[in-house]
């Protein structure tokens, strides 16, 4: 399965579930959603994922 599908999946859901319509369209809008994921993972993750784990699993 795509993400656009899988999102598309998720969209409509959100959209039954709030009665917002435009949460069906957000397949539609897969280039914005995967960008806007991109940057909160580059936010989150500022040493990237491994880094992020090995500073973590030294704290523990």
């Amino acid at each position: 399965m795509t993400i656009e599908n899988k999102l598309g999946e998720i969209g409509n859901a959100l959209a039954q579930l709030s009665g917002i319509d435009w949460f069906a369209t957000l397949g539609d809008s897969v280039t914005l959603v995967t960008g806007a994921i991109f940057i909160i993972c580059v936010l989150a993750f500022r040493r990237g994922i491994m880094g992020e784990l090995a500073s973590r699993w030294a704290k523990h």
